[in-house]
């Protein structure tokens, strides 16, 4: 205790007659004896303690909160270029010196390089009237390539840059193509900042350029609309014309493909997009890839030795008839997608000269977080099919034909078992009358899992031991045989 203190409180509490010092302490009033003599009573406003104690609290939490609001607005200011820089120095670091195009998954950098790749620069004509309130401003121009050409590509590169992609055909037959190139801006500035240029980085290989500024100070009137328009000429003799290889890089360019089947065969076709759509009226190919980051992938495809079709967070609608030739190599079918539904009819067909043989397919199908459902809608005896289903999240289905033969696996969570369903109304794709046989595995099959066998008999001396699997988890995996 403070003497001082306690003596002025003592003071002002009990007034004294006169100003005489006394010695004696002033004891707590109290009955009981057990309190110790030198104890003092002391007041204190316990106003003036609250006081105290809150002050200085406040003021440090004034302190606190202009602390954080500054800290937060330098974050917002500095803290992007700082992770631009960083993230730039790294990659710069990290990235070797001989990386190709090729390392990217979707191959959506041009392999062309730059401006400096370009050969003869397009004249543009002007076109007074756009028709296009959104697009004022109207240009055409035309480039022509050798159809016999060992490749024909069309890359883009740039921000700004975005549009469709179509072939059509001639009337006539004819030595060349005539690409058609028509774009819509809105600014003078914007045509003159873009190049569209003719290439030839190799002899053999025949193609267009569209280059752009990059995406470093962007603007909405420096986009350009392009509308692309590959036009071939007619086959000179009965069969389709062929096209030794067509190829496209153009990033934010949909693509079409008219009724082409009849009348060009694309003997490699490579065609990548993002964000945007491709679609195939009828399209006939000998190896073929498709890839649409972001876009959906649907049409009519024929193939006869691959057919990749490939995207992301799209669906997959294809109808697909699948062409064996050689049946030591057979005809593959891969789609892939991911958060995309995938969606498929396929017939197997082979030559007539082939037909005893019955052909070998292999058909693919991998997603996530949607589902997938193939039906084979038509299919030689004897032909040999290994087909899978993948998905995760979603329910998988295959329709099987009936000339299948083979074994099959359904995978799916215990709590979603699989389920497969037996046609029994279909007829001996022979015409013998023979009866169809499904059998179970009952040291494979358990909750969870569906393991088989299904075969015609008596069996054929050409029939084929072929192979279907279905997996997925939290949904039910379904086989209709």
């Amino acid at each position: 205790m403070y003497p001082d203190l306690q003596n002025a409180n003592a003071s002002a509490a009990y007034p004294v007659e006169s100003e005489k010092e006394t010695t004696e302490p002033l004891l707590a009033q109290t009955a009981s004896e057990d309190v110790p003599t030198e104890y003092y009573a002391m007041y204190v406003p316990f106003e003036d303690q609250q006081e105290v104690r809150l002050g200085r609290p406040r003021k440090g939490c004034r302190h606190r909160l202009w602390y954080i609001i500054v800290c937060i607005l330098f974050l917002l200011i500095f803290l992007r270029p700082i992770v631009h820089i960083i993230a730039y120095i790294f990659v710069k670091a990290t990235t070797p010196q001989d990386w190709a195009p090729e390392s990217d998954p979707w191959h959506l950098h041009d392999p062309v390089g730059d401006v400096s790749e370009c050969g003869d620069i397009v004249r543009w004509t002007i076109d007074a009237d756009a028709s296009r309130p959104q697009w004022p401003l109207h240009a055409t121009t035309s480039v022509s390539l050798p159809i016999d050409a060992e490749e024909l590509f069309f890359h883009a590169k740039g921000a700004f840059a975005y549009g469709t992609f179509e072939i059509v055909q001639f009337d006539e037959p004819g030595p060349n193509a005539i690409v058609e190139v028509d774009v819509w801006y809105k600014t003078e500035q914007a045509l003159l900042d873009a190049t569209v240029c003719s290439i030839r980085p190799a002899t053999g290989r025949h193609g267009l350029g569209i280059f752009t500024p990059p995406w470093e100070h962007p603007s909405r009137d420096s986009k350009l609309h392009f509308h692309v328009r590959l036009r071939l000429p007619l086959s000179g003799s009965r069969t389709p014309l062929a096209i030794n290889k067509l190829s496209t890089n153009l990033p934010l360019f949909a693509h079409h493909f008219p009724e082409l089947a009849d009348t060009a065969l694309f003997k490699s076709l490579d065609i990548r997009s993002t964000n945007a759509p491709m679609k195939a009226d009828s399209l006939a190919v000998d190896v073929a890839a498709l890839r649409a980051l972001n876009g959906r992938i649907e049409g009519n495809f024929a193939a006869t030795s691959l057919l990749e079709l490939v995207t992301e967070n799209a669906a997959i609608y294809a109808q697909v008839n699948l062409v064996n030739k050689d049946e030591a190599k057979g005809t593959i079918l891969r789609m892939n997608s991911k958060n995309g539904a995938i969606d498929a009819n396929v017939g197997l067909h082979v030559p007539q000269k082939s037909e005893p043989s019955g052909g070998a397919f292999r058909v693919n199908a991998m997603t996530f977080n949607a589902p997938v459902d193939i039906a084979f809608t038509h299919a030689p005896s004897h032909s040999l099919l290994n087909a899978t289903a993948v998905s995760s999240n979603a329910p998988v289905k295959i329709t099987a034909h009936p000339t299948f033969e083979g074994t099959f696996d359904l995978h799916s969570s215990w709590y979603t078992p699989p389920t497969y369903v037996q046609n029994r109304t279909i007829e001996d794709p022979l015409g013998w009358g023979r009866r169809r046989d499904v059998q179970l595995d009952p040291f494979r099959t358990k909750k969870g899992a569906i393991c088989g066998k299904a075969v015609w008999k008596p069996e054929h001396p050409l029939a084929k031991n072929g192979h279907i699997n279905l997996e997925t988890t939290n949904a039910r995996s379904l086989l209709i045989i």
